[in-house]
């Protein structure tokens, strides 16, 4: 009796539950045009009918255990899916005697690994990647040689509506962006997240609504597919690594108006992406800035120990899956000092309308334009330098996207006293010297008024705002023109004009030369630096003179290298043995392309730096033995070595 009670009771629940189903069905949105079934309702049940009438049995993949069909005496089949579906996208195919095909009445996309139908299931939040009336980016097919695979290889870029539009001003080069890679998942390829993911139109919907600063995507093939199912923890991505970081990204930064420094640069993924994207941060930090994680694993502080410091780690997942290790693992890394993002998709599982929403929250977090106080910000930097003038950096008016690094007490310095001039550009073109300011404190400290192109740093984050101009050097000279003559000005009488040096390190040091032609530079100081003999291979929006330009420089030069291991050492070491026209000399100190200027008090860089300043700005014959004799003083610093023309006694 209990039994049948029981049987009953089921009945019932399926009966009602059946009658719940609300009879609002609309076509799937990714019906072809005029194609009324598949259709889905406000709830999330999915209707079929299909007309096949030889067919001898027919079932959907959609739902669990799929949907078995019914045929009429039409020769049509119908169904309705047993329960709702999760919101979002999902893909399905049928089965027609036991023969598996994709539904003809909706679109394709690649995906389990091969071409499926897709099913749209309505979901509340839809409008973050809804097609709109709002300006569109352009996704684009490309192809690029990759001589690891030996193949031209196929990728997708999105690229925002202004993209190739926006100019600083007339003069300058058009706008430059950040660019997020973007991995699909197992069983995918480089068409997944554009079409199923939507990730233009996710972007597109951003920008309009001012949530985001543009930036550009990059979605290639991830070679996820090569693994067989089941051996994931053998798949190590280190092929996929090499066609990422050693061929696309230096090709896609080539094609496109891009910005090339570490923090203008993320990578992530979904599932299998994720898996690459993590693998890769450990292999390759210094190439990205940030890293996201969809349904991907988790990072854990362990995993960033020796490794530079990452601008953002975002990890997500949907509610359905590993919730509580996603918390779990950005709690720890919170509580480590990372700037760790933690993303929970309400009621999906391991599918796109996770994947489509954790785009969309991560895209806010990335690339945040750097934002600049009214006001005259200062900072003291190591107690104010070693020197016996205690510097200070600080911003002052009149010189906007410029730092200054000068004694913080004045009183000393006067007509009589006045301080010479350095004018620096940094590395990267960043506008910011952020990478420099303990060097250039350091320097400020014996008695040197530092100018600096680029906006304060106020703490060690990497600037992500526009590049640096070469024309902001030239605004440091006239700067420190009109405050020695302006009477209001703290440093009226007290610059002394006639002894400015200008340099720069990388990118800094092509703006010297580029600006070395201008009577009022004194002297020269090329860091980690050198004119390109081939501009093929050199980085978008540098100043590219060609090496006539060295002709141009009328003040004695010397170039500071890092040995053999600094990328500029051959442009620079070529520049040297083409100067025989005013003094030069090579100074190398094997630490490569990054030199010293982040250690304490800027490191040995500011020891031989310093010297050429006293030595040209001020007179100092001590220091002028750093660099005259033979040999010169320099060659007792250990590991340093000296080259000079024939002018450089």
């Amino acid at each position: 009796m209990k039994k049948l009670l029981l049987i009953a009771a089921c009945c019932l629940l399926s009966l009602s539950s059946i009658a719940q189903i609300t009879e609002d069905f609309k076509p799937n949105s990714l019906n072809l045009p005029g194609v009324q079934y598949p259709m889905v309702n406000s709830q999330g049940y999915v209707r079929f009918s299909i007309k096949a009438p030889e067919a001898q049995t027919l079932s959907v993949s959609l739902g669990k255990g799929g949907t078995k069909l019914t045929k009429g005496d039409d020769g049509v089949w119908t169904g309705t899916t047993a329960l709702p579906e999760d919101p979002g996208f999902h893909y399905y195919h049928l089965y027609i005697d036991g023969v598996k095909a994709a539904d003809p009445a909706t679109r394709t996309f690649f995906g389990a690994g091969g071409w499926e139908s897709g099913m749209e299931i309505p979901a509340p939040d839809s409008d973050i990647y809804a097609l709109k009336n709002v300006p569109h980016g352009a996704v684009q097919h490309i192809f690029f040689h990759s001589a690891s695979t030996n193949s031209e290889y196929p990728a997708l870029v999105y690229t925002p509506p202004t993209y190739g539009t926006e100019r600083a001003n007339p003069n300058q080069p058009a706008k430059r962006y950040p660019v997020l890679y973007l991995q699909h998942g197992y069983a995918e390829n480089e068409t997944s997240w554009s079409n199923q993911g939507h990730a233009g139109l996710i972007m597109d919907n951003l920008i309009a609504a001012g949530k985001i600063e543009p930036f550009i995507i990059v979605m290639t093939y991830g070679m996820t597919n090569e693994v067989k199912f089941g051996q994931m923890q053998q798949f190590d991505a280190k092929n996929f690594e090499t066609l990422l970081v050693d061929e696309l990204i230096p090709f896609i930064d080539s094609h496109f108006l891009t910005l090339r420094d570490r923090s203008n640069r993320a990578l992530a993924g979904l599932s299998m992406g994720g898996m690459e994207t993590k693998l890769i941060s450990g292999r390759r930090p210094e190439t990205f800035g940030a890293y996201g994680l969809f349904s991907g694993g988790t990072f854990t502080p362990e995993d960033w120990e020796d490794k530079p410091t990452p601008d953002l780690l975002f990890i997500s997942c949907g509610s359905k899956e590993f919730a509580d290790r996603v918390n779990e693992s950005v709690n720890d890394l919170k509580d480590a000092g990372y700037n760790a993002h933690g993303y929970i998709s309400e009621g999906t599982a391991h599918e796109f309308l996770s994947w489509r929403r954790s785009l969309y929250e991560m895209a806010q977090l990335l690339f945040k334009p750097e934002t600049y106080p009214v006001g005259h910000r200062s900072r003291m930097v190591e107690e104010g330098g070693q020197g016996p003038y205690k510097a200070i950096m600080k911003e002052v008016e009149g010189l906007k996207a410029h730092t200054v690094f000068c004694p913080k007490d004045l009183s000393a310095f006067s007509k009589k006293k006045p301080l010479p001039v350095l004018v620096w550009g940094n590395g990267a073109c960043t506008n910011s010297p952020w990478e420099h300011y303990k060097f250039l404190n350091e320097i400020a400290s014996h008695g040197f008024l530092v100018l600096a192109t680029g906006y304060i740093p106020m703490d060690d984050s990497p600037f992500r705002g526009e590049m640096s101009t070469t024309q902001q050097q030239i605004e440091s000279i006239d700067w420190a023109f009109a405050q020695n003559a302006d009477k209001e000005s703290e440093f009226y009488g007290k610059i002394d004009t006639k002894h400015i040096c200008v340099a720069g390190m990388s990118c800094g040091g092509l703006q010297t030369l580029f600006n070395c032609a201008d009577p009022r530079i004194s002297t020269l100081m090329i860091c980690n630096s050198g004119l390109f003999s081939d501009t093929s291979n050199a980085m978008p929006n540098m100043p590219m003179p060609d090496k006539s330009k060295l002709q141009e420089i009328h003040t004695p030069i010397i170039y500071i290298l890092g040995g053999e291991t600094d990328i500029a050492y051959g442009n620079g070491m070529d520049d040297f043995h083409r100067i025989n026209h005013v003094p030069a000399c090579a100074a190398n100190y094997p630490v490569g392309h990054g030199g010293t200027y982040r250690q304490p008090h800027g490191g040995e860089f500011t020891v031989v730096a310093l010297d050429w300043l006293k030595w040209q700005l001020k007179g100092d014959k001590k220091a002028a033995k750093t660099f005259t004799g033979n040999p010169s003083g320099l060659l007792k610093r250990e590991g340093w070595t000296l080259e000079k023309n024939k002018l450089m006694k």
